[in-house]
């Protein structure tokens, strides 16, 4: 279309009309062949039509006089049997026969317009740059599904990275559980822990069925406040409870909060010594759900925790980052201790969490 306006512009007097109307007639065909492109791929008709078009412009040098280099007629077959590849790349043998079409009707054009000089040069060359045109598309081709086998194998890859890591979590969360509820039961059984209240029997109850409730396969909603309250006979810590419920969220936030609520009692009960724990829960204005416990004991450096102790970093810092919250430990020598627990709720659940919110404090 493009070298169609160039013709029209460089043709002389007497052939500007019938120029005109041939540029006209090949300004159509591009726009109704982009119009019909963008609603269904091109069919076996199009080369005909497309053949057609070439035909009318080529063999027009009968009429209008040879074209040599440069000139529009030369310029169109140029283009086309570069981008002819690029039109019917779902149909390679397509982009030749149009190819091949353009350079014959050139040729047959000049010869009948009575000039054959360089003819045979300038089809050489046009099929010369039509076949690198076409080695260039397979080289795109060839590295785009080189590039597709790379990113099929690297999703191939993550997808079972997903599943080691899944698997991994589920076999912490276990070992979590574990910690938290009959292994915590036999160290306060082996450590001389008489069962003077009655408390053994309720406690191996309440294990039981934590582990019975699996709570990371749990999907449905659950009331943490209806958990938090089953706190309030721990045995061997007087808790104070101040719960504004209900407060219902999905089943692996609320066992999170609730089984490290009890981890946060166990090390009150070991390590606090004699005190009062205040065990607060409800939503701030935002709708984030927020629980406390705070105890007035002797305190702790975080810092100063081994590593291998995975009651803080684990039972409580890690399984509240799996289940898309918050959980902080603030704590010092002779200051008592405060766990705090934040869920935003399914609104923030994805969205981004400071490292720092998620660490422990002194």
């Amino acid at each position: 279309m493009l070298s169609g306006v160039f013709g029209v512009v460089a043709v002389g007097t007497d052939g500007a009309l019938a120029t005109a109307c041939l540029v006209g007639y090949a300004t159509a065909w591009c726009f109704f062949q982009t119009y019909w492109r963008f609603r269904r791929p091109p069919t076996d008709w199009f080369i005909a039509a497309e053949g057609l078009m070439l035909l009318s412009v080529t063999l027009s040098q009968v009429h209008l006089g040879p074209q040599t280099v440069g000139s529009w007629t030369f310029v169109v077959v140029s283009i086309t049997t570069v981008t002819c590849h690029f039109e019917w790349v779902h149909w390679p043998a397509g982009g030749f026969i149009v190819a091949v079409l353009s350079i014959g009707s050139y040729a047959l054009g000049n010869l009948l317009s009575g000039h054959d000089e360089g003819v045979a040069s300038h089809c050489l060359g046009f099929a010369v740059q039509s076949f690198l045109a076409w080695m260039s598309l397979a080289l795109v081709r060839a590295g785009a599904r080189a590039a597709d086998r790379i990113a099929e194998r690297a999703a191939h890859r993550r997808r079972e990275a997903a599943i080691a890591a899944a698997r991994r979590a589920a076999e912490l969360e276990d070992l979590a559980m574990l910690h938290d509820t009959a292994s915590t039961t036999l160290l306060m059984v082996s450590s001389g822990t008489l069962d003077s209240d009655g408390w053994l029997p309720d406690r191996a109850r309440h294990d039981l069925e934590v582990l019975g409730s699996v709570p990371g396969t749990v999907a449905r909603d659950v009331d943490l406040s209806s958990l938090l309250r089953t706190l309030s006979e721990y045995p061997g810590v007087p808790i104070r409870l101040d719960i504004r419920g209900p407060l219902t969220i999905p089943a692996k936030p609320a066992f999170a909060i609730f089984l490290g609520a009890q981890e946060a009692l166990n090390n009150v009960r070991q390590h606090a010594g004699d005190t009062d724990v205040c065990l607060c829960a409800g939503r701030d204005h935002g709708g984030r759900v927020l629980v406390e416990l705070r105890d007035l004991g002797c305190g702790f450096n975080p810092a100063d925790v081994p590593t291998h102790r995975r009651g803080i970093s684990g039972s409580i810092v890690a399984r509240m980052s799996a289940a898309h919250g918050i959980a902080q430990v603030v704590s010092r020598p002779g200051a008592g201790t405060t766990v705090r627990w934040i869920w935003p709720g399914s609104e923030g659940r994805d969205q981004h969490v400071d490292h720092a919110d998620r660490t422990t404090t002194a």
